[in-house]
């Protein structure tokens, strides 16, 4: 199972209702495939949505904005309530504890899901920013700039001087060449 978690909640905890919920609504084999991408829902209304294609291997999970407190046993519903969409069951085939309009939660949900509330579920912790040293970064970039192009200096030296001395035996061997007379040219004629 993936889970690709967009809110401010751990993913860890998020993860260990998930799992709970689906252990028992999913074979192993759709486990291993499940795809969960969990995201806030558009409006505020305190509690939580979900989506999922019938006998697919993946499922939005939506919670309320709300930063302080999540309805974990209504979360753990939606989840149950999307695997068994992904087991293939359409809403009028589901039992109530697993489908029922969000104004209605019944007693039924609170008692199987009431195990939900125990789970730990906390605020991701804060990143702590790297401070760094723009200027000192600089500094080590243009030391190794001047490491790279005092290199390349020094092989074009070297190469122009095996070039010089290339140059200078041609021009010899030219000027020697243009001094004596080609005996090939008088003995064929």
């Amino acid at each position: 199972m993936k889970i690709q978690n967009n809110t401010h909640w751990r993913t860890d905890h998020l993860r260990a209702i998930i799992q709970r919920v689906v252990k028992d609504e999913l074979s192993p084999a759709k486990r291993a495939r499940l795809r969960v991408t969990i995201d806030y829902t558009g409006r505020n209304h305190g509690y939580s949505t979900g989506c999922a294609v019938l006998g697919g291997s993946r499922m939005t999970l939506r919670l309320a904005k709300q930063r302080e407190y999540v309805n974990k046993t209504d979360f753990a519903r939606v989840v149950a309530h999307e695997a068994a969409h992904l087991r293939g069951l359409e809403h009028r085939r589901m039992p109530l504890v697993y489908h029922a309009p969000h104004h209605a939660r019944t007693e039924e949900q609170a008692r199987v899901f009431a195990w939900a509330e125990e789970m730990p579920l906390e605020v991701k912790p804060a990143r702590q920013k790297k401070v760094v040293d723009v200027q000192a970064l600089r500094y080590e970039r243009t030391l190794a700039a001047v490491k790279r192009w005092t290199t390349k200096a020094k092989r074009a030296a070297t190469e122009l001087r095996k070039l010089k001395t290339r140059q200078r035996y041609y021009e010899r061997a030219l000027a020697a060449r243009a001094e004596r007379p080609d005996t090939r040219e008088s003995e064929s004629v």
